[in-house]
């Protein structure tokens, strides 16, 4: 009973050990409140995933969330960014007007404003760190954000990742009850200024007018639009169930841009961020990480 005991003791000393050691090594993560240059006197609440010491040769890889998410998605992008500050490269995620830790309106969150706080988090870490290599990767809206700022010619990113993105204009009004539903949710937002919307995961939401305006900037061929411009590397992650973004959407934009696809087959529009699926969560997790730390040795293999 004596050596049992002992050997109880000693496993939960090692334990203890290593989730220390896990603890001291795992990457920081810093919080800090970036200016938009865009609207005066907000802040843009930033979260940077730091290597060991940070430099100039230091790649960035900003994370941009889906509509009404934040800026881990409720957790869901943590393990990815982690995995990849392990590997050495900067991760920032950031929350969009209304979203997560923003204190601005929800009617502020504009595609135009959206696109902007993008550019500013990327400037601002390029001007603290020095760092030229930028990728990027995109859930949903997140990945319709990245596609307008190739179109744009606003970003230049090195490596692109897309999650399901939502690419496509009439597909995207399905998530608002169709399209007839769509035209009058837009019509009340340009009577009243904004209009009051339920979504299917249950936020409620203040849509304006410059939201709808600016989605219907680009009715059809934003992603054509956006290889046109784009000599980088990309993969596209979707799932063959996905209720938000239809799996055409998703394969049209790898089809597009002539790059990889993982299909995730199962779990819908959740993905790592909110599927407890540990196979869903391990194909996620695990080819983001690998992809965002080194696309080349990724697509050579």
């Amino acid at each position: 009973m004596k050596k049992l005991l002992s050997l109880v003791l000693a496993l939960a000393l090692v334990c203890a050990l290593m989730v220390t050691v896990h603890a001291e090594d795992a990457p920081t993560v810093l919080q800090v409140s970036v200016p938009s240059s865009l609207r005066e006197g907000a802040e843009i609440p930033v979260f940077l995933t730091l290597p060991e010491a940070p430099d100039a040769s230091t790649g960035l890889v900003i994370m941009i969330h889906g509509h009404g998410g934040n800026h881990n998605e409720w957790g869901g992008f943590d393990a990815i960014s982690g995995g990849v500050a392990e590997a050495g490269k900067i991760v920032a995620t950031l929350d969009f007007p209304g979203c997560g830790d923003s204190t601005e309106s929800f009617q502020l969150n504009t595609m135009t404003n959206m696109k902007q706080d993008v550019l500013d988090v990327i400037a601002y870490v390029q001007a603290t760190y020095g760092v030229e290599d930028v990728a990027a990767f995109g859930y949903s809206m997140g990945g319709r954000i990245i596609l307008e700022l190739l179109a744009e010619e606003k970003a230049a990113f090195s490596a692109v990742e897309f999650v399901a993105p939502a690419e496509d204009y009439e597909d995207l009004k399905g998530l608002f009850g169709g399209p007839e539903a769509w035209e009058e949710l837009s019509k009340t937002a340009h009577e009243e200024g904004f209009v009051v919307f339920t979504t299917i995961y249950g936020q409620v939401q203040e849509l304006s007018a410059a939201w709808f305006d600016d989605l219907a900037k680009y009715p059809d061929g934003l992603a054509e639009a956006a290889k046109a411009k784009y000599e980088g590397s990309a993969i596209v992650i979707y799932a063959t169930d996905d209720e938000a973004v239809h799996p055409d959407i998703s394969q049209g934009v790898a089809d597009v841009f002539g790059c990889k696809v993982i299909n995730t087959y199962t779990a819908g529009h959740s993905y790592s961020f909110y599927s407890d699926d540990p196979d869903v969560v391990s194909t996620v997790n695990g080819n983001s990480i690998a992809y965002l730390a080194d696309p080349a040795a990724f697509l050579a293999e």
